[in-house]
């Protein structure tokens, strides 16, 4: 039932083929016309990624990132973020975990 599963989807995770599970359900959407929660409930049956559940450490570890903290080359954590979605076209989430492995940008409480 898909009103009782609706809130495990994580779009903005990366499925196992690297792309993110939003990218894939407008792949089944437009390639065969599911409807929106069909084709979200497809993508999480085929990819454990997409389930919130899969990721419950990096959701603990992304609530610390501080966007306005110093990453390093006068740049904040943020602003890299923002390089590496635009340059790279890495996934919010993806970057976001990149930046904090400078540990600059986490904070250290909540």
């Amino acid at each position: 039932d898909w009103d009782t599963m609706e809130w495990e989807y994580c779009a903005d995770c990366e499925s196992e083929s690297n792309i993110s599970c939003q990218a894939r359900v407008g792949c089944l959407r437009n390639a065969f016309e599911f409807p929106p929660d069909e084709a979200k409930a497809m993508t999480m049956a085929q990819y454990e990624s997409c389930s919130r559940s899969s990721h419950r450490d990096e959701e603990e570890k992304l609530k610390r990132f501080c966007a306005e903290c110093e990453w390093g080359m006068k740049q904040k954590c943020g602003a890299r973020v923002i390089y590496l979605v635009n340059k790279y076209h890495n996934p919010e989430r993806r970057a976001k975990l990149a930046a904090m492995e400078r540990p600059s940008c986490v904070r250290s409480e909540m």
